[in-house]
């Protein structure tokens, strides 16, 4: 089902974006049809099965024999239809009815002739409320909360479905009925539109970014544009849909961004939840709607599949009539683009009716380099709609803004929100939101000020990937347990005030050069349940989970093929009153436990397997039973051939390691003098073997090298421990360890506090890093230097931040690594060894710039925190940007609803999207002045059609080419002398693929090609383009131009509309018979089948 998302793209620039579009969004089409089906297509309207409907309609609409689910798609689109009804049709906030108005008037308007007899009156009598008609009605701008005697306004996403919506009604019934209160002109619905939507103009959307209400507002725009007849509706749309998608452009890398927004605060990007996933559908609502645009583009630039998760929003921009202006492809695509940096301020916007506010205006700040993308995280900011503290009926503060974190996004990786450099939002609460119930999620009245972004350079606190992590949304009472496991490293253990079993995978990350651990993830609880550690281990392929009873000392065994599910549990014989351990060695599975007795005991696992398939847990087998014991847990692990076992003693806490050659008998005990209250852990790592223990007597944990010893005699021993780090960490329980990619993972319990913790460490001496930390990403692109220290006088914060940094990103182009590390170093001796929380400072780039750092990190949420000293009108107080600035996009008169757009490459001649006059929305183009993205738009439609053509998708052929003569008309008519060359050879060439040559010189049919006041060649090679059939033997052209201006009566064609199609056949026949010695008389025999 996912190849009808595969990129239909030729390469991945503007252009093939452009002409892949019509495919694009029939593939996206044709999924979502496949993945919805029609049958669900019933009961009370909703937005869901709206948007199935649209993707079935839009599917049948280029396809009329689509069959999906083996039925022809058209020949049950009117049932489904009308198995809709409207519910009690009550549209606004708490009941919603309008978010299927909106598509419903998609589906009206677009596709009234697959809705069957009287299906868009069946809309309008049966699906559209009786009230969703006429003028505006002030009173739907307040809705009541009678319970607490509060009015609070109408959402902005639900004015402009409601309106937009009734503006559409209007429309239809009034061509039924031409009664004034249909006329939107008359009944004043236009001008409270025209006025509502100049607002956005001025201050941007209130629900800015908002998830998922970016969605809810953004279709009605697209509705408007495509359907309403009035031009100046029409013109509001698009000028509000330029300037969002250009904002996306300009905010995004590749579909991603870590922007601010305004509702729902909750869904703030957070590795321990859904919006881990940069592309999640729940959150950037917008990413959708203008990926549907440009197609994914893969970290080298070419087309990729379109990603599922994106392809609800998708559909809707993908179907409509809307593109964005070319600056919003090549700014958001091309990877040789200046620098930029864009500041978004929205200013004081008019109080709503209702609200005891004022919004406050959101500001957002993104540095555009080809090879990364900063993104501020924003403020705290009220909903602007009042009472943001009241949770009834609503929770309270969720209609907010919150901080998001301060990122740097890679242009060449794919990434998760946890792998991003970022500076996590101090000091809001860095727990996830969902963790105690994802269905009730926290919200609050957030404080961090997250801003601290200019050209290059990102500062504030929590700096992150790093080394250690404090996972909040889970404890444990006892120890975890690591393995790694298909590449992955996963963690076990049991629960914190109950025994139920836990499982998920470790987040890690070295993509940006910072070795981190971040998190877990995909999180599984059993129903089995432990009173002690669990143990886990990896085995051909399976992930193996041991653990004793709860109440009980029975050993237990179970196994998951997916990691998710756990199947097959063996409750054995055997019995422990502590944690047992597992280890893969030498093909076969180990478990090792401490007896009843005390005695360490070893056996082998005993699995079975059939040619069906079949496969379970039998027993135990070969079991030994050690002279040694213990008190606690013993640990495994396979290290070099052998196998080895670890333990703590009994009546003392000395610990202890043996070694098998062959899994059967142990020896070689070595009893170090370092000691434990519990059993330590073990783990091969980099060609070592590490031992690590909570100390006896303290809480601290320990990490050592084991020192072992061989000779070429073949003699081998256990000499000791070596590289001992005591480690500023405690716990009250035993550490675990584990490797993954060149790491050594430590993790444990927390002391105190349950919370489950873990460390990474390279080399297992687990030091911190910095205070300088330098990557060298010249792979991806640019180079990453970052300055990290402790806070100075913690005592005085609460809480107190992991650290205080800033980060210096730079193309890697200008100079090399050691010269860019060194020079970074050199520039800044004089930064401390702790940054001060409200303190000064400056830094110093290697390659000139100069910035000024505010560590401050709440209130005063429009000062800047970083400053580019190199600018001399560098701005301090950003309360006083214009709506937009930047090199890219700019509001000249502040927030008066005048925008300018421009792109690389034609900087001089702006798009002018003005809306300063709210009867009057205007646009001024620029295509007159820069043709170079028409022109390519142009060549990569004539370049796709023959893809298409040879792939034998010639519906999708058909479609580009027709495309590409109308978008060759309008250039040459626009400017013949500047657009013909580049334009004549792809048509020259797009008529040799239909059989027709020419007997002329192919300079003077290029120049004849170019000129379409003073020859025919323009208008009838169109008109011969747009037959779309292929000829079985060639044509000269020049002859068919000669043949049809010959015929009696008929003048030369300046435009393919004058282009007479019988007397073109003819002439083509004409041409053909005199060529080729024939007489045929049928036009239609001269044409392959």
């Amino acid at each position: 089902m996912t190849d009808f998302l595969k990129s239909p793209a030729l390469d991945g620039s503007p252009g093939q974006a452009y002409a892949s579009h019509k495919a694009r969004a029939n593939g996206i089409a044709r999924f979502f049809a496949q993945a919805h089906p029609l049958e669900t297509v019933n009961g009370k309207a909703g937005e869901d099965q709206t948007i199935t409907l649209l993707a079935h309609l839009h599917a049948a609409s280029v396809d009329p024999n689509v069959i999906v689910d083996g039925k022809v798609v058209r020949d049950y689109i009117p049932a489904a239809l009308r198995r809709l009804n409207p519910g009690d049709g009550l549209v606004g906030t708490r009941h919603d009815y309008d978010m299927a108005l909106k598509g419903l008037m998609t589906i009206a308007y677009r596709y009234p002739h697959l809705l069957g007899v009287g299906g868009v009156d069946f809309i309008l009598n049966n699906l559209v409320p009786d009230n969703i008609r006429g003028g505006h009605p002030d009173e739907i701008e307040i809705v009541e909360v009678t319970f607490v005697n509060i009015d609070t306004p109408e959402t902005e996403n639900h004015l402009l479905m409601i309106e937009s919506s009734r503006y559409l009604v209007n429309q239809l019934l009034h061509d039924r009925i031409p009664d004034p209160q249909f006329d939107n002109a008359a009944n004043g619905l236009s001008r409270w539109i025209l006025s509502y939507l100049q607002t956005i103009a001025k201050h941007d959307f209130l629900e800015f970014n908002a998830r998922p209400y970016a969605r809810l507002a953004l279709h009605p725009l697209y509705n408007l544009h495509e359907f309403a007849r009035e031009p100046e509706i029409r013109m509001a749309a698009q000028l509000l849909l330029d300037y969002t998608m250009m904002k996306f452009a300009v905010s995004s890398n590749r579909g991603r961004r870590v922007s601010p927004f305004r509702r729902l605060q909750h869904r703030i990007n957070h590795q321990a939840n859904w919006f881990n996933d940069l592309y999640n559908d729940l959150g950037d609502q917008v990413a959708g709607y203008f990926m549907a645009y440009t197609g994914f583009i893969d970290p080298e630039g070419s087309p990729g599949g379109f990603p599922p998760s994106l392809t609800y929003t998708a559909l809707i921009s993908a179907s409509a009539t809307y593109r964005p202006p070319p600056a919003a492809y090549i700014l958001a695509m091309k990877r040789d683009n200046p620098p930029s940096l864009h500041r978004f301020y929205h200013g004081t916007r008019p109080r709503l009716r209702g609200s005891p506010d004022i919004a406050e205006g959101g500001l957002e700040i993104y540095y555009h380099s080809p090879s990364f993308l900063l993104s501020a995280g924003g403020s705290f900011l009220n909903s602007g709609y009042g009472h943001d503290e009241i949770d009834i009926g609503k929770e309270a503060w969720e209609q907010t803004s919150r901080a998001q974190a301060t990122t740097l996004i890679p242009t060449q990786a794919d990434t998760r929100f946890h792998d991003l450099i970022r500076f996590e939002p101090y000091p809001d609460p860095l727990v996830d939101p969902y963790a105690d119930d994802p269905d009730d999620p926290d919200t609050l009245h957030a404080r961090a000020v997250n801003i601290g972004v200019d050209r290059g350079l990102i500062a504030g606190a929590n700096l992150r990937p790093a080394e250690k992590k404090t996972i909040l949304e889970h404890a444990t009472s006892t120890s975890p347990a690591l393995t790694l496991h298909n590449g992955g490293l996963l963690m076990a253990w049991k629960g914190s005030g109950n025994d139920n079993l836990n499982v998920a995978k470790v987040e890690s990350t070295t993509v940006l050069g910072f070795e981190g651990v971040e998190g877990i993830e995909g999180v599984v609880t059993l129903a089995d349940a432990t009173d002690a550690s669990p143990a886990l281990a990896s085995h051909n392929g399976r992930l193996f989970l041991a653990w004793k009873g709860s109440g009980n000392d029975q050993l237990n065994l179970a196994y998951s093929d997916d990691g998710v599910t756990f199947i097959g549990k063996r409750i054995l014989a055997d019995s422990s009153e502590h944690s047992p351990a597992l280890v893969s060695y030498g093909g076969r599975l180990y478990l090792a436990w401490t007896g009843l007795d005390e005695h360490l005991n070893v056996a082998k696992v005993v699995l079975f397997g059939n040619t069906e398939g079949g496969f379970g847990i039998e027993g135990l087998e070969a079991k030994i039973v050690l002279g040694d014991t213990s008190e606690a847990s013993p640990a495994l692990a396979s290290h070099n051939g052998r196998l080895f076992l670890a333990w703590k003693g009994s009546g003392n806490d000395n610990l202890n390691l043996s070694y098998s050659d062959n899994g059967a008998t142990f020896h070689g005990d070595m009893t170090f003098p370092d000691t434990s209250s519990h059993g330590p852990a073990l783990t091969s790592h980099g060609g070592r073997l590490f031992l690590a223990w909570k100390g006896s007597g303290n809480e601290n944990l320990n990490v050592a090298k084991v020192a072992l010893l061989g000779n070429t005699g073949g003699g081998f021993g256990i000499e000791g421990l070596e590289d001992k780090v005591v480690l500023s960490e405690t716990s009250e329980e035993p550490p675990a360890l584990g490797s993954q990619n060149g790491m050594l993972f430590l993790a444990w319990k927390g002391e105190g506090e349950d919370h489950l913790n873990l460390r990474v460490s390279q080399d297992g001496t687990f030091q911190a890093l910095g205070p300088w930390l330098f990557c060298n990403l010249g792979h991806l692109g640019f180079y990453v230097a970052a300055y990290r220290t402790p806070v100075a006088r913690p005592e005085d914060l609460d809480p107190v931040p992991d650290n205080l940094a800033l980060v210096y990103a730079m193309e890697s182009g200008g100079m090399d690594f050691d010269r860019f590390r060194i020079a970074t170093m050199g520039l800044n001796q004089g930064l401390p060894a702790a940054f001060e929380y409200g303190g000064h400072y400056q830094f110093n780039a290697p390659d000139g710039k100069r910035f000024a750092i505010w560590f401050v990190l709440t209130e005063l949420k429009y000062t800047a925190r970083v400053v580019n000293l190199n600018d001399q009108h560098a701005i301090g107080d950003l309360n006083t940007l214009p709506l937009v600035s930047g090199e890219y996009m700019v509001s000249p008169g502040g927030h008066e609803g005048l925008i300018e757009i421009r792109h690389p490459g034609c900087t001089d001649v702006p798009v002018v999207l003005d809306y300063r006059n709210a009867e009057r929305p205007a646009r001024d183009d620029n295509r007159s002045d820069c043709t170079e993205p028409w022109i390519d738009r142009a060549r990569a439609l004539f370049a796709i059609a023959k893809a298409f053509d040879e792939q034998g998708e010639f519906t999708d052929g058909r479609t580009a080419l027709v495309d590409a003569v109308h978008l060759y008309d309008e250039l040459l008519t626009l400017n013949p002398a500047q657009n013909r060359s580049p334009l004549a050879f792809a048509v020259i060439q797009a008529l040799g693929r239909m059989g027709l040559d020419y007997s002329v010189s192919e300079a003077d049919l290029r120049d004849w090609l170019a000129n379409p006041l003073f020859t025919p060649y323009p208008a009838i090679s169109q008109a011969l383009l747009l037959l779309g059939r292929r000829l079985k033997a060639p044509v000269f052209l020049d002859v068919i131009v000669k043949n049809y201006e010959h015929t009696p009566g008929v003048a030369s064609p300046q435009k393919v509309e004058d282009v007479k199609v019988d007397v073109l056949k003819a002439a083509i026949l004409e041409g053909s018979n005199m060529r080729h010695g024939t007489n045929v008389h049928d036009f239609e025999q001269l044409l392959q089948p």
